[in-house]
């Protein structure tokens, strides 16, 4: 059922799986849906880990559409960025729901914000 070594309660995870995988597209759902649920914690801390990663992706980006000659590029890459997080949030909520796989993000998803 866990994958690189995480481990939740089995009736945590059969009681608390549909809200936990939308933790990684909305983050705050399982804090108010299933505040107590360690695997709800779990998802909204990735969700909310992916929405910072985005956002300080936006910035980083954003350093550099004052460059007139790159802004179709900015633009451009400003919706492939979007379009990849959303992406990845929803396929990491499917593995979640239909396979019982409970993974962390790549790269961002060792990092904890939400305890």
């Amino acid at each position: 059922m866990t994958k690189d070594k995480l481990t939740f309660e089995l009736t945590d995870v059969i009681a608390n799986k549909d809200m936990a995988a939308l933790g990684y597209v909305l983050f705050f759902l399982p804090l108010i849906t299933c505040r107590d649920s360690r695997i709800g914690r779990f998802c909204a801390n990735q969700g909310l880990l992916l929405l910072l990663a985005y956002v300080a992706a936006r910035i980083v980006l954003g350093m550099f559409s004052w460059l007139l000659i790159f802004d179709f590029i900015y633009e451009l890459a400003v919706s492939l960025l979007g379009i990849a997080a959303l992406a990845l949030g929803v396929f990491m909520a499917w593995r979640l729901r239909k396979h019982d796989e409970i993974t962390r993000l790549p790269f961002i998803g060792k990092y904890t914000l939400i305890k």
